[in-house]
């Protein structure tokens, strides 16, 4: 008799795919990168303060097609967060 597989899963889990890993992790890492007007609505991120944090936090060179899934991350947050 084989033991069933159970998988536990925590509340604040989040399922990435994996031609989104490299993208969710720059975003992750990224989270001193973000600017404010002097209004305090969110701008956006500091792509050179990025560029910092992809050249010291990353083995390999971050492709453009990762860069642009970030960037979709980016955005779709920016409008999360002013919606509010």
């Amino acid at each position: 008799m084989k033991a069933k597989r159970t998988q536990e899963c925590e509340s604040d889990d989040c399922w990435v795919l994996p031609e989104n890993w490299t993208a969710t992790m720059l975003f992750l890492q990224c989270k001193s990168c973000w600017q404010y007007s002097a209004m305090g609505q969110l701008l956006g991120m500091n792509y050179s303060a990025v560029d910092v944090v992809i050249n010291r936090a990353f083995e390999e060179p971050v492709e453009s097609e990762d860069f642009r899934r970030f960037q979709a991350l980016e955005h779709h947050f920016i409008n999360e967060i002013n919606e509010s």
